[in-house]
């Protein structure tokens, strides 16, 4: 039997990476949005602030035979999938398991200090 659900790489609108997830999400798609703590300042003072690990950029795990594609591109937040040659881009299963390998509980990437 082959494989036949592959993660993807999706295209978010600036600044839309949550909100595209939150989206997909409630469509029942399944996502991975890596998040990351990093430092920041605001008004002088500095805070930690979560951002996203690929900025535009989170993964959607679809069955190529299944899967509706189609809600994707309109959901609010995308800007499309990643394609090469045409078609959609399949992103390494070990990837994905690296990024949740290197997560804490509260789904943030754990970095170097």
């Amino acid at each position: 039997m082959s494989k036949t659900r592959f993660w993807y790489l999706v295209y978010t609108k600036p600044r839309a990476e949550i909100q595209a997830n939150d989206n997909l999400v409630r469509q029942d798609y399944e996502t991975n949005l890596p998040l990351v703590q990093k430092q920041g300042s605001c008004n002088g003072r500095y805070t930690k602030q979560t951002k996203t690990f690929f900025p535009r950029y989170l993964f959607i795990h679809l069955d190529c035979r299944t899967d509706n594609w189609a809600p994707i591109r309109s959901t609010i937040g995308i800007a499309g999938i990643i394609r090469f040659g045409g078609l959609p881009a399949a992103v390494p299963d070990s990837l994905i398991v690296s990024l949740k390998i290197n997560e804490d509980n509260s789904g943030i990437q754990k970095m170097p200090q």
